[in-house]
């Protein structure tokens, strides 16, 4: 016993001692790697950074608000300059007569102060200002000087604008402009804005503006913008900051433009509470002369006087560290910041050497207070470190043996119930490796921790292990859950294989698991076809039908070897659910729940690979007649309730093994095969056909319409064994029909095709067209409907013959005759030709688009592409590929021209959105970057309420997907306007301008109407 007592002595003593050891070298090294890795003076950089980064947030958040609305004023003057001129031009004077005339200052100053108000609200600012340079005409004393202005003010641009203008203050201007405008007069209200000698410095953003573009007559007046310090024009207003542009005429500076914002205006762009509450504020302040000496022009934060004192500059005493500066003030501690400067001027300006900047200012203790904390926090947590590994190496020196001795009874005591531990000495421990050495872990012990590691994983998967030696199955809880096996008991079961056999046979209705003519018992049965899983990446789906009708799917994986097969079962029903719709959503159309275009060939497909089954086939063309009217006079709706009545009726086919297809709006295609004479496909068409007739559509107004179709057939073998060939047959005997008597079905007559003289022409007049490329592309004008801007043109094809002029026919007989690749060809080498050409004239600006309609069902060779892109790299970013909604497209061609759209960084258009049959899908499936409302939406739309939901509803769907809207085929005034109203982007039609082949500037009147639209809109949202 004393042995064994000395031994546990020594296993605390060896403990304690390297515990204590460890504690004092980790905290040792813990310091040393802070000291020596430069960790202190890192976190001493991080707190500063951090000042520096808010500093340059704010900078950059003030710089934006300056640049994007305060100094967005150049297309505000310009307007000003342009009315003015016009003012004086009209009034039979000239730029000078300025100075001299109070009556042509009265009429200017009229004329331009709606376009002041425009720019205060516009650019959110508090003042507004034009002054005149009208010399000494209205100066009343010699100490007074006076010019001609309208001044205005409003002192909250926060709230929402009065329609009335009465929150506006008139500070000066003439008193008829604020009584006609609904001003308030100030208080210190003056008709011309008086600049006394004694204050002169208060209106140096005027004179100053004057004088430097006086003296930089060659600078551009987007150069000539200034920003000038904090100053009131009289001594009650609220100072403000200014900018300001110079009026230009024909090379003579006549006054100046400008807005101002008060301090409070500025100060909500520097809180205090972004920095470090009371211990820092935000200063602005500018350096007028470029030599680093900051004149102060506003600060935020009550921190302001300790950290500055009365001091009204800024002078960087020297760098602290990085972007951090130390400041020279009277204030009895160090006073660091950081100094952002504002771009507000370019390198051309004459201000250039002028540096607005945003200054953070804060005491140096306090921004440290992060480095602080963490050496209190540090030597704290040191201590609590030390003691803790003190009060641990006790411990863990008495109590280490004990979970020691707990573990060797459990194991010797085999016991299947929970595991204690109990006290023992150390000298058990060399019985632990021979104890849990002699431990065995039974099958179903490892079993159940299985099915337990799948309960907490959350996925339906089951497993199951068939032991061969004694034909034992064991099954996990999750199996007999899913399969319903309610006989058995709760939880993990084991079983023979000849009833798991029986119970899988049971389920298993499709022969899944089992060989239907297998002789061999069932377990044999499953176990050949479990194990043929194995290594042949075969997986095994069983479909199980409930008693309550619910269909499930399971998948079986499988892996053995010589003495057991593990498989895992998973329920697979949700995805094969998901796998299912997405399939019949590909194949099928949405609407009727036929099959779509790509479906239906590839249905047809099959079954002209086994044509000895066909026997007498017949392909039938269907067109729905009238259903353009019933969507024009009726709506949509019915329109869609007018194809799915039809739908149900075609529907009949498939009794008699038809294949039926909706291959566009309302165009139908059906394939009979299989029969023996034309006399049963006629008298299956004919019964078919008589109930379409007697069918009808419940129309808004109650009453009745009718269903009715025209349609051509064509015969196999007897027409042709090409079903493409047929398919084109079945097209012309319906277009012969509906263009003679609507509402019949006729056969193909080959007679008839082959002596039809329009084709026959056709194809030699349209042959001659291609092989000499006989075409031209008028150029039809897309329109920013903001801006009125030319955004592109469509290329439209014009076919120079007298024979075909019309561009459809000329498609049309193009892919009856197969030269639809010709087509697409000269399309798009001549459309960009053509364009480049416009180009090179100047007749199109260089950033205009080009609309390139694409045949759908066509592609050029990969050669033809690569020389396309060689003859024109440096256009191809500027092609916009149309697409039409209702067509549907050979998928890969389709993809295929995405892809080299996206190659060319170039843009997709869906054309005629509104008039397919399946518009949503079209949106998803083509990602357009625009979307070309089709004419029958825009027409009339001024005066449908319909057509208008219509349209914003398209334009919130677009938007919310970053997709442009083109109102197509604006034709009126009214259609224009309300196109605008509803928030359409782009605009086209004859309206606008017609397609010509040499394009020309947009009229300046319906620019002019663009712009004064939206115009009316803004100040309608704005009151």
């Amino acid at each position: 016993m004393e042995k064994k007592n000395q031994r546990k002595l020594n296993i605390k003593k060896r403990i304690f001692i390297p515990i204590i050891f460890v504690v004092f070298f980790q905290l040792m090294t813990f310091f040393a790697i802070l000291f020596f890795g430069g960790e202190f003076k890192h976190i001493q950089q991080y707190a500063y950074d951090m000042l520096a980064e808010k500093t340059t947030n704010r900078r950059n958040y003030v710089e934006d608000e300056m640049h994007r609305n305060w100094s967005a004023i150049h297309d505000s003057a310009a307007s000003i300059n342009k009315k003015i001129q016009s003012v004086v031009r009209d009034n039979n004077a000239e730029i000078k007569d300025i100075r001299s005339d109070k009556q042509l200052n009265s009429y200017i100053m009229q004329e331009i102060t709606d376009d002041i108000i425009y720019m205060m609200r516009m650019n959110a600012v508090n003042d507004a200002f034009v002054i005149l340079e009208t010399g000494d005409l209205y100066q009343t004393s010699d100490d007074c000087p006076a010019k001609s202005a309208v001044y205005l003010r409003d002192i909250d641009t926060f709230t929402i604008a009065d329609s009335k203008n009465s929150d506006i203050l008139m500070e000066a201007g003439y008193s008829s402009i604020a009584g006609k405008n609904g001003f308030t007069l100030d208080s210190e209200w003056t008709s011309s804005l008086e600049m006394p000698v004694s204050d002169i410095e208060a209106f140096d953003f005027y004179y100053q503006t004057i004088n430097t573009a006086a003296g930089n007559p060659s600078e551009s007046l987007e150069n000539l913008g200034h920003w000038t310090n904090f100053s009131r024009i009289s001594k009650s207003m609220l100072a403000s900051m200014k900018y300001t542009l110079p009026l230009i005429a024909d090379g003579t500076v006549y006054g100046v433009v400008g807005v101002g914002v008060t301090e409070n205006n500025v100060l909500r762009l520097l809180p205090s509470n972004n920095l470090l509450s009371e211990s820092a504020c935000y200063v602005l302040a500018v350096d007028e002369n470029g030599d680093g000496i900051y004149d102060i022009a506003m600060h935020s934060g009550s921190a302001y006087s300790r950290l500055v004192g009365n001091d009204t500059t800024i002078v960087p005493k020297g760098i602290v560290r990085g972007e951090i500066s130390a400041f020279s003030q009277s204030s009895s501690f160090e006073t660091i910041g950081s100094i952002q400067k504002l771009n507000l001027y370019n390198d051309e300006s004459p201000y250039y050497n002028e540096n607005w900047a945003v200054i953070s200012v804060a005491d140096n203790v306090h921004v440290l207070q992060i480095y602080y904390a963490f050496l209190n926090t540090l030597i704290i947590a040191s201590l609590i470190s030390v003691a803790a590994g003190i009060c641990f190496a006790v411990f863990a020196s008495r109590q280490i043996s004990n979970p020691i001795t707990e573990i060797i009874n459990t194991l010797n005591h085999k016991t299947n119930s929970l595991i204690k531990f109990s006290d023992t000495g150390i000298t058990e421990i060399d019985r632990l490796t021979d104890a849990i050495e002699e431990l065995q872990v039974n099958v179903e012990e490892s079993a159940s921790r299985v099915s337990d590691i799948i309960k907490l994983s959350g996925i339906d998967i089951g497993a199951f292990m068939y032991n061969r030696n004694s034909d034992d199955v064991f099954v996990s809880e999750s199996i007999v859950e899913f399969f319903g096996f309610d006989d058995l008991p709760r939880g993990d079961v084991v079983m023979k294989m000849d009833e798991f056999s029986r119970r899988l046979k049971k389920l298993d209705t499709e022969n899944t698991l089992f060989n239907y003519n297998s002789t061999s018992s069932l377990s044999d049965n499953l176990t050949n076809n479990l194990t043929s899983i194995v290594g042949n990446n075969i997986t095994k789906m069983l479909k199980v039908v409930g008693e309550n009708g619910q269909t499930k799917w399971f998948r079986f994986n499988v892996v053995e070897d010589n003495k057991k097969i593990l498989g895992v079962i998973q329920d697979v029903t949700k995805q094969t659910l998901e796998t299912k719709k997405m399939e019949y959503e590909r194949d099928y159309d949405i609407m009727t729940g036929l099959l779509n275009r790509r479906a239906y060939y590839q249905e047809v497909a099959k079954r002209f690979q086994r044509k000895s089954r066909l026997k007498i086939a017949a392909f039938i063309m269907l067109d729905l007649d009238n259903l353009k009217y019933v969507n024009d006079t009726y709506g949509h709706d019915f329109g869609d309730d007018y194809i799915k009545t039809a739908a149900n009726i075609l529907k009949k086919f498939k009794n008699y093994g038809g294949i039926v297809s909706r291959l566009s709006g309302d165009e139908f295609n059906i394939f009979l095969s299989g029969f023996n004479s034309k006399d049963e496909i006629r008298s299956i068409i004919s019964s078919v056909r008589e109930e379409l007739s007697n069918s009808y559509c419940l129309l808004v107004d109650g009453s009745h319409f009718k269903l009715r179709a025209s349609g051509g057939i064509s015969w196999y073998p007897e027409n042709s064994e090409s079903y493409e060939q047929l398919m084109k047959y079945a097209d012309f005997a319906m277009y012969k029909i509906k263009n003679s008597s609507k509402g019949s079905i006729a056969e193909f007559d080959i007679n008839v095709y082959s002596k039809d003289s329009i084709l026959i022409t056709g194809v030699e007049e349209m042959n001659r067209i291609i092989d000499e490329c006989r075409v031209r592309y008028a150029f039809h004008s897309i329109v920013n409907a903001r801006t009125g801007r030319i955004y592109g043109y469509e290329a439209l094809m014009r076919p120079q013959s007298d024979i075909l002029r019309s561009p459809l026919e000329f498609i049309r007989i193009a892919k009856t005759g197969a030269k639809l690749y010709d087509v697409e060809k000269m399309t798009w080498t001549q459309a960009l030709k053509s364009f480049k050409i416009q180009k090179n004239k100047g007749n199109i600006e260089e950033s205009a688009k080009v609309f390139i309609n694409s045949i759908s069902n066509c592609i050029m060779s990969d050669e033809d592409i690569e020389k396309l892109e060689s003859d024109y790299s440096d256009m191809l970013d500027k092609i916009v590929l149309e697409i039409l909604e209702g067509e549907e497209s050979n998928n890969n061609y389709a993809e295929k021209k995405k892809r080299f759209v996206r190659k060319w960084r170039a843009e997709i258009a869906l054309d005629d959105f509104g008039t397919g049959y399946n518009s949503e899908y079209a949106l998803i499936t083509s990602k357009p970057n625009i979307i070309k409302l089709d004419r029958s939406i825009i027409s009339g739309c001024d005066a449908d309420e319909s057509r208008q939901n219509i349209i914003q509803n398209i334009v919130g769907f677009a938007r919310s997907r970053n997709v442009k809207v083109l109102a197509e085929g604006v034709e009126t005034y009214q259609e224009m306007k309300m196109s605008i109203a509803c928030g359409v982007d782009l605009l086209q039609g004859y309206y606008i301008n017609r397609p010509v082949f040499e394009p020309e500037p947009l009229p300046e009147k319906t620019v002019r109407e663009i712009i004064d639209i939206n115009k009316e809109i803004y100040n309608k949202i704005m009151m």
